[in-house]
């Protein structure tokens, strides 16, 4: 017999080493979607310590924790590549990511809108002081190297600034940042001129890193914010990817169509370019940057407030809020994590027009000037360009979550309960990949994103049936349910439904 189980491991190692030692955790006799994108199929999964360590057929294995997975899926779990989770995790109280934990994600990215610092292993010296719920990578952010350098008012570098620019780009890969992120709708990144942003991505392509992007435009001038992409992609030799891809404004409806052609011909070409998106109707962002023009913003929000009280900039920032019409500020909402306003959420500009009874220039220069961070959501996009940028298979889920949006809440939730089995736009196996492998495979993220002997125990089990959403436009800060488990690094932050309240989340940084 001996004899027999020694010829067995020197064929399939993975055999051998299941006999020498017990498993954590024996899930057997579930569906196993792998994250590869190939059709699920009854497996039976063993996890030692933060490891997978066994995939196969057999269900008698010994184990301290076996679980019967009979009619459940089993799949990696779900890497968010943009948020803003970065400020929960400074939380003690909010840490443990449960938002998203409960939607079955094990691995989030930070620094997303060119917000993230350049310094990396500061961040994450933090983060693994305090611990985390799911796993974390980060990009190196473009405002806070532009803000060092530069400040905040509209002005261009020359080329001493842009050396020292580049220095904090190299830092933040060097601490093992994913690539560079932007977000060009932001002061001081909006002041930005496309030849700077190459020159700083040039170092992120040196080290295998990525350029990642709030577009400029997602509405009327979308097409040449792509255009600004594939140049970066190209001048720079890197891969690109576009942030939560959409098309706002009524006026814009259907672009999509236009935008998909533009990608698919330069993918063609041979430029990796991607995008990840959310499928809600509504975005979320500071208020002041759909309200003011783009000159009141330059300095950051203390200047912005001068000028709301200096007569002249009042005049011509007044003149401008009077453009807006009463549909524009029905489709504005309050929506804020700032308890000492959390009154005015779910209420319209025009909501308040009609409370306060006064114009639009007079609620919006009462409301940025008494709270100049305060955001809102804008009900500005289509339902059908959202179908039609998900069915692409270079757009994967990316939840923008971390404010009070249900994006924050529901996204990969909504995408299995809505996209994938409410609707049937695509089949779960479709549904897992564009959440887990792929995303992998695009920033390089190793031995995470599919379930393979040798990789992290990052899974979840669940039915897709009950997955259900619990946030919407509406009510939002509800938690998703239908995980039964939820492993990251091979240990349970859900266990038959419930929260351990464990941290075993781990730092990801990009291999040199």
């Amino acid at each position: 017999m001996k004899k027999v189980i020694l010829a067995l491991g020197l064929l399939c190692p993975g055999i051998l080493a299941a006999q020498q030692e017990v498993f954590d955790y024996f899930i057997k006799n579930a569906t196993v979607y792998d994250g590869t994108g190939a059709a699920g199929a009854k497996r039976s999964v063993g996890i030692r310590n933060d490891k997978v360590a066994y995939v196969g057929l057999d269900t008698l294995m010994e184990a301290k924790h076996t679980i019967d997975g009979t009619g459940y899926v089993l799949s990696p779990g779900f890497i968010d590549p943009h948020t803003h989770a970065d400020r929960w995790l400074k939380d003690d109280n909010t840490k443990y990511l449960y938002p998203w934990i409960a939607q079955g994600v094990t691995t989030v990215f930070v620094g997303s809108d060119g917000f993230g610092t350049y310094e990396i292993n500061k961040e994450f010296n933090l983060y693994e002081q305090k611990g985390m719920g799911a796993n974390v990578a980060a990009f190196v952010g473009f405002g806070p190297i532009r803000s060092r350098v530069l400040g905040n008012d509209v002005v261009q570098p020359d080329k001493a600034d842009l050396e020292e620019m580049k220095l904090l780009v190299e830092q933040g890969m060097q601490e093992g940042a994913l690539g560079l992120s932007t977000g060009l709708l932001y002061v001081p990144q909006i002041w930005s001129e496309t030849p700077e942003i190459i020159e700083l991505s040039k170092v992120a392509a040196k080290y295998g890193g990525i350029y990642d992007t709030h577009m400029r435009s997602e509405s009327g001038n979308i097409i040449n914010s792509v255009r600004e992409v594939i140049s970066i992609g190209q001048t720079a030799a890197l891969p690109v990817h576009i942030s939560h891809i959409k098309v706002s404004g009524m006026d814009n409806w259907g672009r999509s169509t236009e935008v998909i052609d533009l990608i698919n011909k330069e993918r063609a070409a041979g430029l990796d370019i991607t995008a990840n998106q959310y499928p809600f109707v509504a975005s979320l962002t500071g208020l002041k940057n759909g309200l003011l023009p783009k000159w009141a913003l330059a300095g950051g929000n203390a200047k912005m407030v001068n000028r709301l009280s200096d007569p002249n900039d009042l005049k011509k920032i007044k003149t401008f809020l009077k453009k807006r019409t009463d549909e524009q500020n029905k489709r504005v909402v309050i929506s804020s994590l700032d308890k000492k306003i959390q009154h005015l959420n779910g209420k319209s500009l025009y909501d308040l027009c009609q409370e306060w009874k006064m114009p639009i220039e007079e609620v919006g220069v009462k409301l940025l000037k008494e709270h100049p961070a305060v955001s809102g959501m804008s009900f500005s996009m289509d339902e059908q360009d959202i179908i039609s940028f998900s069915k692409e298979p270079w757009v994967m889920t990316g939840s923008d979550g971390g404010g009070f949006h249900p994006r924050t809440y529901a996204t990969f939730t909504q995408i299995v309960e809505n996209f994938c089995m409410a609707k049937e736009i695509f089949p779960l196996e479709w549904a897992i990949h564009r959440a887990t492998g792929m995303t992998a495979k695009k920033f390089k993220i190793p031995s995470r994103g599919e379930i393979k002997e040798g990789y992290y125990a990052d899974i979840i089990l669940f039915k897709p049936e009950e997955v259900k959403a619990h946030s919407d436009l509406v009510n939002i800060d509800y938690l998703s349910e239908g995980m039964r488990y939820v492993f990251v690094n091979g240990e349970p932050v859900i266990a038959e439904r419930d929260f351990t309240k464990e941290l075993p989340g781990k730092t990801i940084k990009k291999a040199q």
